[in-house]
């Protein structure tokens, strides 16, 4: 009896840890998730009517990047992370554009867009004028080494 119990425990933990497995692959697979390491990429294009000039949003207000997160998994020894967000400049330099941290800290998974947490981060006047701009996020662990810390975006968009 001891041994078929053993044997059923071992196949149960066995099918975790490839699941488990499986999971990190397909984060590290895709370009719109972030894992401590390797950061996610996500191009916002620029709207038709808006204007090319970053800082001259209607009303006066600085134009500004919103990064809508769909996923997050904290890190497996509960370490808070950080997004570090960078864009590209107009000559082709990344240059950090904001910070941003998912609270609270836990794991969720957006089953609809309007469940996705958006950060609004200030455009500077280096970044792209005009076309289309690349941003980069990536997962900075404030405490501990981050291990299986991810967050997948949403989306971006121009305001």
């Amino acid at each position: 009896i001891m041994r078929g119990i053993r044997n059923v425990v071992f196949g149960i933990l066995l099918g975790c840890m490839c699941a488990a497995k499986n999971d990190v692959s397909a984060a590290s697979d895709d370009p719109m998730t972030a894992i401590v390491g390797r950061p996610a990429t996500i191009t916002v294009q620029r709207q038709a009517g808006v204007a090319a000039e970053p800082n001259a949003a209607a009303g006066g207000q600085p134009r500004r990047v919103v990064v809508s997160v769909s996923e997050f998994q904290p890190a497996q020894d509960g370490g808070p992370v950080a997004a570090v967000v960078k864009a590209q400049t107009n000559s082709g330099e990344e240059r950090e554009i904001g910070r941003f941290g998912i609270t609270p800290h836990t794991p969720f998974k957006a089953a609809a867009p309007s469940g996705m947490q958006r950060f609004a981060l200030p455009l500077p006047r280096d970044v792209a004028e005009d076309g289309d701009i690349k941003l980069t996020v990536t997962l900075v662990p404030n405490r501990g080494a981050g291990t299986g810390a991810r967050l997948r975006l949403g989306g971006a968009e121009l305001r």
